[in-house]
């Protein structure tokens, strides 16, 4: 049991947070006084604070992209990156690279199924595009080819 420097409650130690160089090991604020001091100062800052995080992620947008994939997809940088090398960094359907319309290459996406969530390769946009339009269905593909066999 431990006394919050800031509210005075006394709490059981599991209410705060580690700190390796107290002499008990916790933090002297409890975690709802530490979370409530977050806020307030975020608030009173929130342009401030916008403004750091986008400098932030502008610099850093490997570990951005880290996150989103983890959050995201469950998959970790290093094995985004083991596909791609697999892939050879070209697209798993159409075998071409990422480019924007301005020209720029860019990341390849995570193409997966959105029942199972089990990840399939990765995709450049538009082959992503087409999947997505065709509701990942394989008898829509098929009688897309199949109209254009029929034009030729």
């Amino acid at each position: 049991m431990k006394a919050c420097k800031s509210c005075n409650n006394i709490q059981s130690l599991d209410c705060y947070h580690d700190e390796p160089r107290s002499k008990d090991g916790k933090k002297h604020q409890c975690k709802t006084c530490i979370s409530s001091h977050l806020k307030t100062k975020y608030s009173l800052n929130i342009e401030r604070m916008r403004e750091r995080n986008k400098a932030w992620q502008e610099a850093n947008p490997d570990k951005v992209f880290a996150k989103h994939l983890r959050l995201t997809y469950n998959l970790l940088f290093e094995d985004y990156i083991k596909m791609m090398g697999e892939q050879n960094g070209l697209c798993a359907i159409c075998h071409k690279l990422n480019v924007s319309s301005s020209g720029e290459i860019k990341r390849l996406v995570v193409d997966h199924c959105h029942s199972s969530n089990k990840i399939r390769g990765l995709l450049c946009d538009p082959c992503n595009h087409m999947l997505g339009f065709a509701r990942d269905c394989p008898a829509i593909l098929q009688a897309g080819i199949n109209y254009l066999n029929y034009l030729i």
